[in-house]
């Protein structure tokens, strides 16, 4: 979106070359939780343990189907919710 060649930033320069350009608030808070992350080993290490078992659960059909049988589980009482 924001491309200066192509992106909606173009569009809108051409339209109006006085307008400035802005970054989405969500887009800055991501951008600053991501470095932020990124400077504590730990946490940085645990975001990408968990970013490939997310990538590893939804690669296998099986695997899948396995978290959604044992997630609909109470652990405590061990019957089936819903």
């Amino acid at each position: 979106m924001s491309g200066t060649y192509k992106g909606c930033q173009a569009l809108i320069k051409e339209k109006q070359p006085l307008a400035l350009y802005i970054h989405c608030g969500a887009h800055v808070t991501h951008l600053i939780a991501s470095c932020a992350a990124n400077s504590v080993p730990l946490i940085r290490d645990s975001l990408q343990i968990m970013q490939d078992l997310g990538n590893f659960c939804n690669s296998s059909a099986k695997v899948r189907n396995i978290f959604a049988e044992t997630s609909s589980i109470d652990i405590a009482s061990g019957e089936k919710v819903g």
